[in-house]
């Protein structure tokens, strides 16, 4: 009896160190998961701005080719297109685009 009860006193602490280390196990998983869900959310972010920043860059191009732009750059007082001279908030370039039309590609000149 006294080897069971010995057995049974050396257990209790083991016991002990089991639960506490699935308690730890889980919690570190639950960390995980939430790391892994940040960083989908962070690659999504990404991608968006890469594609906005694209996007941004062929029109200014277009702009710049439609406006003849290039031609016009080393001209005194030319400043740039108006795409180049308006920083439009997140999600209103649609309807900044669709306000200015064809004025988008349009120059601006100093005096």
């Amino acid at each position: 009896m006294a080897t069971i009860a010995a057995c049974d006193a050396d257990a209790a602490p083991l016991t002990r160190a089991t639960d506490e280390t699935g308690r730890q196990l889980a919690a570190a998983e639950a960390s995980l998961r939430d790391l892994e869900e940040r960083r989908r959310e962070a690659e999504g972010l990404s991608h968006r701005w890469s594609a906005r920043s694209e996007a941004l860059a062929q029109a200014l191009d277009e702009a710049r080719a439609r406006a003849g732009a290039q031609r016009l750059a080393g001209l005194v007082g030319v400043v740039g297109t108006l795409l180049e001279l308006v920083e439009v908030d997140e999600g209103w370039e649609t309807a900044f685009e669709v306000a200015v039309g064809e004025a988008l590609a349009a120059l601006s000149s100093r005096g």
